[in-house]
């Protein structure tokens, strides 16, 4: 590969996810690359950049201009200019959607947060005509399984926007045939030894957003008798933090803060709990949280999803498998589980240590824009926990 760094493009004023900002503090710290945030960084300083590079990836959606919603034209004229610079630059252009996959598909095509009416829904779609051609391969999480298993009782109320959500998912895949798997992963600076004598104070938590079907099993766990992590004051706080995200403008940090809250609580609450359940709802993508469980010292029980086996999670080695049928049933596989617990918590350590990390995603990442620059990608995924480029070479 020519020794020309990777422009990597964000726009952090408006990236308040934890695991995003994570991601993109380790893409600092790796020579390999080149980081341009188009909210603080010049102009001048990614027409700089795009001239020194041997290729493009962009890290989220368009519209990168620090605007709101009334100035939605221009941040359209900004995306307008972006084009045009990648178009006139020649080089491999990697689009990398590192976000729940339900987001970016129904809100770019289905105008579900961003886009306030019909003009605004026409000119993302103009923007989207621009840029689609440009586009020599996609990043994205883990894309298998999504949306195959739908429960109609564990569906949120904000999911029937969305009457048949493969559509988007379908169009994706059809307009992108070169595909690059990376799922959320961990930072080193998150990643230490749990304290593997220390006791818990509770037996199992639910963190994360209150999807339908993690508060059904939240309450079939409750009634089997264990004993639940308290809901945090500070979770709440954060909570409030968020309407003032849209009157003071989300880059001012209040998003980021009250994410930052959620994450530490978060984090001390899985350290002191036995147990916690998760699922990536009824769409059943993989959240982050398989990965952050794990690393903080908790077991993961869930009645799984299609992706864990693919990223190397087996069940009663690095997760337990529950079934929700009965409570007698429940009650029965808690406790078969006790003999093996602390085996499953260090191995699904050992396992998002080893090959869940960002360091991981950032080498599959630039030998898979390596292959691209010397025309021969096609395709990047897993298979049981490995990751393989074209079918064939497996990179650690």
């Amino acid at each position: 590969m020519t020794s020309n760094k990777i422009l990597f493009l964000v726009n952090q004023s408006r990236l308040r996810w934890i695991g995003i900002n994570r991601f993109i503090e380790d893409v600092r710290l790796d020579s390999r690359f080149v980081v341009v945030d188009l909210s603080f960084d010049g102009w001048s300083d990614f027409l700089l950049a795009v001239r020194k590079s041997s290729s493009i990836v962009l890290l989220g959606n368009f519209g990168y201009h620090r605007v709101t919603n009334e100035n939605y034209s221009k941040s359209l004229k900004y995306d307008d200019d972006l084009i045009k610079e990648i178009e006139n630059s020649g080089l491999p252009f990697v689009w990398y959607l590192m976000q729940d996959l339900h987001n970016y598909p129904h809100n770019l095509f289905f105008g579900r947060k961003r886009i306030e009416n019909k003009e605004d829904a026409k000119e993302q779609a103009e923007v989207m005509a621009q840029i689609i051609p440009l586009i020599d391969a996609l990043a994205w999480g883990y894309e298998e399984g999504i949306f195959e298993q739908i429960v109609p009782i564990e569906k949120d109320a904000w999911m029937d926007e969305f009457p048949n959500p493969n559509l988007a998912m379908d169009f994706f895949k059809g307009t992108f045939s070169q595909r690059i798997s990376l799922p959320w992963a961990m930072s080193q600076s998150e990643i230490k030894n749990p304290d593997w004598k220390s006791k818990f104070t509770w037996d199992f938590a639910v963190p994360g957003w209150p999807y339908k079907s993690r508060q059904i099993s939240e309450n079939m766990l409750e009634r089997a008798g264990l004993r639940k992590a308290p809901y945090s004051p500070y979770i709440e706080f954060a909570n409030r933090l968020i309407p003032f995200a849209t009157i003071f403008r989300s880059d001012l940090g209040t998003n980021r803060i009250a994410n930052s809250i959620r994450y530490r609580t978060m984090k001390n609450t899985l350290k002191r709990t036995k147990f916690s359940y998760l699922d990536g709802s009824a769409y059943g993508y993989f959240v982050r949280k398989f990965v952050e469980i794990p690393t903080f010292g908790s077991v993961i029980i869930t009645r799984g999803i299609p992706a864990l086996r693919k990223l190397g999670f087996e069940p009663n080695s690095h997760f337990i498998p529950i079934d929700f049928q009965s409570l007698d049933q429940l009650k029965s596989e808690l406790d078969g589980s006790q003999k093996i617990f602390e085996d499953i918590r260090r191995n699904a350590f050992e396992l998002v240590s080893e090959i869940h990390t960002n360091n991981s995603r950032l080498n599959q990442l630039y030998y898979c824009v390596a292959s691209l620059i010397e025309g021969k990608f096609h395709s990047a995924k897993y298979e049981n926990g490995r990751f393989f480029l074209n079918s064939t070479v497996e990179i650690k």
